[in-house]
């Protein structure tokens, strides 16, 4: 039953994951562009807390599957090549999410005596990746783009 839920999930998920990132941005993208924001928060913040969430109602190798899937395609389409002049907001919820996904597979055996405090680490997470998303916003329209001038 474990494995027909794993197929039933996954499989749906990697090619809907594929499709998206095939028509969201396609490679190349500008690191100046208005779309970052949006790309980082579809493309690897949002699949983290799923990921998270998979992690915590067992499905262990799913969650670090589809992780690792969309972590892949995100450099695959350059969402990071301008990492170094992100604010630094940014850059430490792109760094902390694979601390988020260690912390789901350390408590996953724990879930049951911890009960709602595994909720925690995502609360945490999600909180900072909006707050990520507003300074990519802010960054992008402060930040004069090279081919503006």
């Amino acid at each position: 039953m474990n494995g027909e839920l794993v197929v039933i999930f996954l499989v749906p998920a990697l090619v809907a994951g594929a499709l998206f990132l095939l028509c969201l941005v396609g490679p190349g993208l500008d690191p100046r562009d208005e779309k970052l924001a949006r790309s980082l928060a579809n493309v690897v913040h949002g699949p983290t807390i799923v990921a998270y969430a998979w992690i915590m109602v067992g499905y262990v190798v799913s969650g670090l599957v589809l992780y690792s899937f969309f972590i892949l395609g995100a450099w695959g389409i350059k969402l990071f090549n301008d990492f170094p002049n992100w604010p630094r907001t940014p850059r430490f919820a792109l760094v902390s999410s694979p601390a988020l996904i260690l912390i789901g597979v350390v408590i996953n055996p724990l879930a049951a005596r911890l009960g709602y405090w595994m909720i925690a680490p995502v609360l945490a997470y999600t909180t900072l990746a909006v707050v990520a998303r507003i300074a990519m916003m802010t960054w992008h329209k402060n930040t004069p783009r090279e081919d503006a001038v």
